[in-house]
């Protein structure tokens, strides 16, 4: 898929930019951004669970939606980006859950919750705010 950058895009990339910097810096602004993403279908037809095996297909279908945000909705505030899909399980996964693909490809992997330790579930818990791990008396 050819990548054709007009100069349009250019500057209105640097006024998105710039916009952002004055947001997180606190200066005034003129209105509140709004970012605005579009999803097309991939061009490379692939099932959910291909599509997060396979680095060429997620790359197809990230650079789709780039490309869809621009052409159609061009007055979004919206950086136009693509980044690795990880799916909703690494967090999971870090914690030492193994993943599971269910029987629908087209479904994202799930962690199989008996493969985790209850020091782990604690630990989780503990970070996300829901437990302290220390223990009181009283």
């Amino acid at each position: 898929m050819p990548l054709n950058i007009t100069p349009w895009m250019r500057d209105e990339l640097a006024r998105r930019k710039q916009l952002y910097r004055d947001l997180f810096a606190g200066r005034p602004l003129e209105r509140v951004p709004v970012d605005v993403r579009v999803t097309v279908p991939s061009p490379v037809p692939a099932t959910v669970q291909e599509q997060f095996r396979d680095g060429d297909k997620q790359l197809a279908a990230a650079m789709a939606n780039a490309l869809a945000t621009w052409e159609h909705a061009p007055l979004s505030d919206g950086i136009p980006a693509m980044r690795p899909d990880v799916g909703c399980s690494c967090l999971a996964s870090a914690f030492g859950v193994e993943y599971f693909w269910g029987d629908n490809p087209n479904q994202t992997p799930r962690g199989e919750p008996d493969t985790v330790s209850a020091d782990s579930w604690l630990h989780f818990r503990a970070l996300m705010g829901g437990v302290k791990l220390e223990a009181s008396h009283g």
